[in-house]
């Protein structure tokens, strides 16, 4: 978690260059590793292996309620989509979870641009921590009653946060008062 990508590229001369970062990920940290990936630019293609829970919140399935905050991130800036599946018995000594093996590949144009990623975690913070509640109670601290009145006709804030749709996330972050 506190590996000094800067430092290695630096080392290394890698500004240039195209990264494809491959790991089985330490499940209790693989959500904070996968985030500090998004912001070294040098990593264009990542093949990660994650427990299965954590992993599926990297990459849309088309179920229900499936937005999160991890989602929201990598749609922002990756392409992903699942490769395999990993059943315990693959490992020995095998663990009480499933795992997922995520490929990546960063978008010539990202969602947001990365000298916003940091403003956009802590909207999306905001946004998802009711997940049971109505997207309007993850917004009243955001917005203005009279902004999120003008919002509603583009954004149905009647909506769970999971069920909102990325594009709407994302024009909910953009139209945040400075």
């Amino acid at each position: 978690l506190h590996f000094e990508w800067n430092l290695l590229i630096e080392k290394e001369k890698l500004y240039d260059k195209r990264i494809w970062l491959v790991s089985n990920l330490p499940y209790n940290i693989s959500s904070q590793l996968f985030i500090s990936f998004i912001d070294v630019v040098q990593i264009q293609y990542m093949t990660l292996m994650y427990q299965k829970e954590v992993g599926e919140k990297t990459f849309k399935r088309n179920i229900k309620n499936e937005m999160s905050s991890l989602l929201v991130q990598s749609l922002c800036y990756f392409e992903a989509k699942k490769v395999l599946h990993v059943r315990p018995g693959a490992f020995n000594p095998p663990p009480k979870v499933d795992s997922v093996v995520v490929a990546y590949k960063r978008r010539e144009e990202s969602k947001i641009p990365l000298d916003e990623r940091k403003k956009l975690e802590k909207f999306l913070r905001s946004f998802f921590t009711w997940p049971r509640k109505k997207a309007l109670a993850s917004l009243k601290g955001l917005f203005s009653k009279e902004r999120l009145e003008i919002i509603s006709k583009e954004v149905d804030l009647g909506l769970r946060p999971g069920s909102v749709e990325f594009e709407k996330i994302i024009y909910l972050f953009k139209n945040l008062p400075e």
